[in-house]
């Protein structure tokens, strides 16, 4: 597959954006989760990517992941809600493809740098409203928090 400079460069915004949404949703981090996924599929060089499970880093995940499924042959629950309880660590499996993208890129400081300006913002956005509430968001948040929590 090709290393199309846009795609990449797309991916790199999508996870900056992924970033800096963890603090304020959870709902966006999963939509943004999704649009990189479709983004940086074509970019992965597949052969390179299975060389690179050989890695600790890389194979860790998938592992825990396998652990988790063979864990649930040992539950009395429904399959419904064993199943449900995989989700989790099954977002760990984007750890991998994380690493390979990013060992790709030469951005993946903005990612620390969207995070920590959301959180900054966070920060002070929860200061205003411990003070006045009526910049609340939500009519669920509590003082000082101003996004459901």
């Amino acid at each position: 597959m090709g290393k199309s400079p846009a795609l990449i460069g797309a991916a790199d915004v999508l996870a900056v954006l992924i970033a800096a949404s963890l603090p304020w949703s959870t709902t966006a981090p999963s939509i943004f989760v999704g649009l990189w996924l479709l983004v940086v599929t074509p970019t992965i060089d597949w052969r390179d990517y299975g060389r690179q499970l050989a890695r600790p880093a890389f194979a860790l995940p998938f592992a825990l992941l396998l652990l988790a499924l063979l864990g649930t042959l040992w539950s009395g629950g429904a399959w419904a809600d064993r199943l449900h309880a995989i989700k989790p660590v099954a977002k760990l499996v984007l750890i991998p493809a994380l690493l390979y993208h990013f060992s790709r890129s030469e951005r993946g400081f903005w990612v620390f740098l969207g995070f920590l300006a959301s959180c900054a913002l966070l920060a002070v956005y929860s200061w205003i409203v411990l003070h006045d509430p009526a910049w609340k968001l939500t009519a669920t948040a509590s003082a000082g928090v101003p996004v459901k929590n």
